[in-house]
């Protein structure tokens, strides 16, 4: 007759089962993977990287509207040029002439800001992906030295919460300080003459100070004469 298991047996059986079963999510827990977050802001402030871009944003922003003035001046001159033709006898139809190359003049400098305003842009974003690529092989070392293999950036919009035992801002910035990192081009170029309103780095901001780009003295072609001369 066989022998059933008596209840020591029983109990001996389930903690086996169990130490094996938490062995088990213990290990697929540590093989999980972890979570880094990094604070870039407070890195660029920090190694006065911010500082840096500021300026480089800045002296693109003086070339964009510098070229802007030179466009203006250019176009003031061109259509100057068309009206002094017509300065002894302005017809109606002369007029409606002079209205249509003021509107193309406004449509070609506001095409103009615009352009800059996209470079700019284009330029502030160039500079973010260079810092961001000079800090991510650092992060990156030192998050797998931590487990993880996710970092996310310590941002409002971003992390609602996390414990600070995963922040690794604090041993990123130990490894790049003391590294210089020098802007290629024109970020190290000397600094051009700054714009009338440096502090203001919206790229929308663009229009030259001296001169109305967008406008044009068109004495007496609002209203064209309605007769001859």
């Amino acid at each position: 007759m066989k022998r059933k298991p008596d209840v020591l047996e029983i109990i001996i059986g389930i903690t086996i089962v169990t130490a094996l079963a938490l062995l088990y999510f213990s290990r697929n827990q540590s093989s999980s993977q972890g979570v880094a977050i990094i604070d870039l802001d407070e890195i660029g402030r920090r190694l006065g990287r911010d500082e840096i871009m500021n300026q480089a944003v800045q002296r693109r922003q003086a070339t964009l509207q510098a070229e802007l003035q030179q466009v203006a001046t250019m176009l003031q001159e061109t259509f100057a040029a068309r009206r002094q033709e017509y300065v002894d006898t302005l017809t109606e139809e002369q007029a409606k002439e002079l209205l249509e190359l003021k509107q193309q003049l406004d449509a070609t400098i506001a095409q103009r800001k615009l352009q800059a305003s996209q470079t700019l842009q284009a330029f502030r974003l160039q500079l973010n992906r260079e810092f961001r690529n000079e800090v991510t092989p650092v992060a990156r070392r030192i998050a797998v030295n931590q487990g993880a293999k996710i970092i996310v950036l310590d941002r409002p919009s971003v992390l609602l919460t996390a414990d600070p035992s995963v922040d690794i801002t604090e041993q990123v910035l130990v490894e790049l300080e003391g590294r210089t990192s020098k802007l290629d081009g024109d970020h190290s170029a000397p600094p051009a003459a700054q714009p009338a309103d440096s502090d203001q780095l919206d790229p929308l901001e663009l229009s030259p100070p001296e001169v109305e780009t967008s406008e044009f003295d068109l004495p007496g072609v609002d209203n064209p004469p309605t007769g001859g001369p």
